[in-house]
Protein backbone atom coordinates (compact mmCIF):
# COMPACT_ATOMS: atom_id res chain seq x y z
CA UNK A 1 0.00 0.00 0.00
CA UNK A 2 1.27 3.47 -1.00
CA UNK A 3 1.09 6.80 0.70
CA UNK A 4 -3.05 8.27 -0.03
CA UNK A 5 -4.26 11.63 1.32
CA UNK A 6 -7.15 10.91 3.75
CA UNK A 7 -9.67 13.58 4.72
CA UNK A 8 -10.28 13.09 8.11
CA UNK A 9 -13.63 14.00 10.46
CA UNK A 10 -13.41 15.64 13.77
CA UNK A 11 -13.08 12.52 16.00
CA UNK A 12 -10.67 11.05 13.77
CA UNK A 13 -8.46 13.91 13.47
CA UNK A 14 -8.07 14.04 17.29
CA UNK A 15 -7.38 10.31 17.93
CA UNK A 16 -4.45 11.32 14.80
CA UNK A 17 -3.55 14.48 16.69
CA UNK A 18 -2.77 12.43 20.59
CA UNK A 19 -1.20 9.81 18.42
CA UNK A 20 1.29 12.48 16.94
CA UNK A 21 2.03 14.10 19.88
CA UNK A 22 2.75 11.08 22.18
CA UNK A 23 5.53 9.80 19.64
CA UNK A 24 6.92 13.58 20.18
CA UNK A 25 5.79 15.28 16.93
CA UNK A 26 5.90 19.00 17.67
CA UNK A 27 4.63 22.16 15.61
CA UNK A 28 6.83 24.30 14.04
CA UNK A 29 7.30 26.33 17.48
CA UNK A 30 8.49 23.23 19.23
CA UNK A 31 5.21 22.86 20.90
CA UNK A 32 2.58 19.82 21.09
CA UNK A 33 0.27 19.84 17.99
CA UNK A 34 -2.86 21.43 19.39
CA UNK A 35 -5.04 21.55 15.80
CA UNK A 36 -7.71 19.05 14.73
CA UNK A 37 -5.52 17.17 11.85
CA UNK A 38 -8.18 17.47 9.01
CA UNK A 39 -6.28 15.43 6.32
CA UNK A 40 -3.04 13.37 6.29
CA UNK A 41 -0.47 11.62 4.24
CA UNK A 42 -0.47 8.27 5.35
CA UNK A 43 0.39 4.75 4.83
CA UNK A 44 -1.88 3.13 7.37
CA UNK A 45 -0.39 -0.44 6.35
CA UNK A 46 2.90 0.86 7.55
CA UNK A 47 1.72 3.31 10.19
CA UNK A 48 3.66 5.40 8.29
CA UNK A 49 2.59 9.77 8.27
CA UNK A 50 3.31 12.64 6.93
CA UNK A 51 2.28 15.86 8.90
CA UNK A 52 3.15 19.60 7.89
CA UNK A 53 4.37 21.26 11.13
CA UNK A 54 4.21 24.66 9.62
CA UNK A 55 6.25 27.66 8.63
CA UNK A 56 7.34 28.41 5.22
CA UNK A 57 8.07 31.73 3.00
CA UNK A 58 8.63 31.92 -0.51
CA UNK A 59 10.07 35.33 -0.24
CA UNK A 60 11.89 35.15 3.05
CA UNK A 61 13.59 31.70 2.00
CA UNK A 62 11.61 30.20 4.94
CA UNK A 63 11.08 26.41 4.65
CA UNK A 64 8.13 24.25 5.47
CA UNK A 65 8.64 21.94 8.26
CA UNK A 66 7.11 18.54 8.11
CA UNK A 67 7.60 15.55 10.19
CA UNK A 68 7.46 11.57 8.79
CA UNK A 69 6.70 9.62 11.19
CA UNK A 70 7.50 5.84 10.73
CA UNK A 71 6.07 3.71 12.88
CA UNK A 72 6.30 5.86 15.71
CA UNK A 73 9.69 7.42 15.35
CA UNK A 74 9.63 11.18 14.37
CA UNK A 75 12.05 12.10 11.23
CA UNK A 76 12.05 16.09 10.98
CA UNK A 77 12.51 17.60 7.69
CA UNK A 78 12.67 21.14 6.26
CA UNK A 79 11.34 21.39 2.95
CA UNK A 80 11.10 23.93 -0.36
CA UNK A 81 7.92 23.75 -2.21
CA UNK A 82 7.31 25.39 -5.92
CA UNK A 83 4.87 25.04 -7.97
CA UNK A 84 4.24 26.45 -11.93
CA UNK A 85 1.96 26.01 -14.47
CA UNK A 86 -2.38 25.44 -14.12
CA UNK A 87 -4.27 22.60 -13.61
CA UNK A 88 -6.69 23.65 -16.74
CA UNK A 89 -3.71 23.10 -19.17
CA UNK A 90 -2.02 20.29 -17.58
CA UNK A 91 1.04 21.98 -17.04
CA UNK A 92 0.89 21.86 -13.31
CA UNK A 93 4.76 20.95 -11.97
CA UNK A 94 5.47 20.32 -8.29
CA UNK A 95 8.58 20.87 -6.70
CA UNK A 96 10.08 19.49 -3.54
CA UNK A 97 13.21 20.29 -1.81
CA UNK A 98 14.55 18.65 0.86
CA UNK A 99 16.92 20.42 2.75
CA UNK A 100 17.00 18.60 5.94
CA UNK A 101 16.34 15.23 7.84
CA UNK A 102 16.79 14.86 11.39
CA UNK A 103 17.03 11.46 12.02
CA UNK A 104 16.23 10.66 15.73
CA UNK A 105 19.40 10.48 18.10
CA UNK A 106 17.36 8.14 20.71
CA UNK A 107 15.33 4.81 20.24
CA UNK A 108 16.61 2.27 17.62
CA UNK A 109 16.29 3.51 13.80
CA UNK A 110 17.81 1.04 11.60
CA UNK A 111 16.75 1.62 8.22
CA UNK A 112 19.37 2.56 5.48
CA UNK A 113 19.32 6.08 3.75
CA UNK A 114 18.35 4.58 0.47
CA UNK A 115 15.21 3.05 1.67
CA UNK A 116 14.54 6.69 3.92
CA UNK A 117 14.91 8.58 0.81
CA UNK A 118 12.35 6.27 -1.07
CA UNK A 119 9.60 7.21 1.29
CA UNK A 120 10.11 10.32 1.45
CA UNK A 121 9.58 10.75 -2.41
CA UNK A 122 6.39 8.56 -1.87
CA UNK A 123 5.41 10.54 0.93
CA UNK A 124 5.49 14.03 -0.64
CA UNK A 125 3.87 12.93 -4.40
CA UNK A 126 1.01 12.11 -2.11
CA UNK A 127 1.62 15.07 -0.68
CA UNK A 128 1.48 17.06 -4.11
CA UNK A 129 -2.58 15.79 -4.82
CA UNK A 130 -5.30 17.55 -3.27
CA UNK A 131 -8.73 19.07 -3.91
CA UNK A 132 -8.45 19.38 -7.95
CA UNK A 133 -4.51 18.87 -8.19
CA UNK A 134 -4.73 15.44 -9.17
CA UNK A 135 -2.49 13.04 -11.11
CA UNK A 136 -4.16 13.79 -14.14
CA UNK A 137 -4.00 17.68 -14.24
CA UNK A 138 -0.36 17.58 -13.30
CA UNK A 139 2.70 17.12 -15.58
CA UNK A 140 4.85 16.74 -13.30
CA UNK A 141 6.37 16.22 -9.47
CA UNK A 142 9.82 16.48 -8.36
CA UNK A 143 11.48 16.01 -5.13
CA UNK A 144 14.69 16.37 -4.57
CA UNK A 145 17.10 15.38 -1.99
CA UNK A 146 19.76 17.95 -0.58
CA UNK A 147 21.17 17.10 2.63
CA UNK A 148 24.40 16.39 3.87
Amino acid sequence: MDFIREELNEECGIKIMNYLNSIGVKNVLGKPLSYVITDVIINRERNYYLICRGGGEHEKDIPLCYALCLDGKVINLEVQNYETGYIWDNSREVRWIINKIEIPKTGKFSMNIKELNHIIREAFIAESYHGPFMPQNTKSVIVEIHTN
